[in-house]
């Protein structure tokens, strides 16, 4: 009896994989570098943001292949952590783990590209 009902469940798992494959198969995709940048205003603000948006590209195509994936598939595609999991067939933790590494990776990396915030001075006099 229980040989049985091991292989119900196996074969119910071969089905899972089929059809998640079948779905991953069948969802559009697009390349980074075809995404458009929409911006509005003045050809020099289009500009800076194609630039930003390849270095953000470049960015992340440096990162190692499983936190490229995870980043890819969280930020950019929205699947949720444990639908990742299972595209990727690794445990829910080093779905996280691979994001926090790879969200650490590209702070750090596109930190210096942040426009520094221009604040005045304030001069305080001393009154009598």
């Amino acid at each position: 009896m229980k040989d049985r009902e091991k292989m119900h469940a196996w074969m119910y798992r071969i089905l899972h994989n089929c059809w998640m494959e079948h779905l991953r198969r069948a969802r559009p995709t697009t390349d980074l570098e075809q995404v458009p940048v929409e911006t509005g205003g003045s050809l020099e603000g289009k500009l800076e943001q194609q630039q930003l948006a390849a270095r953000v590209r470049q960015a992340v195509g440096r990162l190692p292949l499983g936190q490229r994936e995870v980043v890819t598939l969280v930020d950019l595609e929205e699947f949720r952590y444990a639908e990742v999991a299972e595209i990727l067939d690794i445990p829910i933790g080093m779905v996280m783990s691979r994001l926090n590494r790879a969200r650490k990776t590209l702070r750090t990396e596109l930190l210096h590209l942040q426009t520094p915030v221009v604040r005045e001075e304030t001069i305080l006099r001393r009154v009598k």
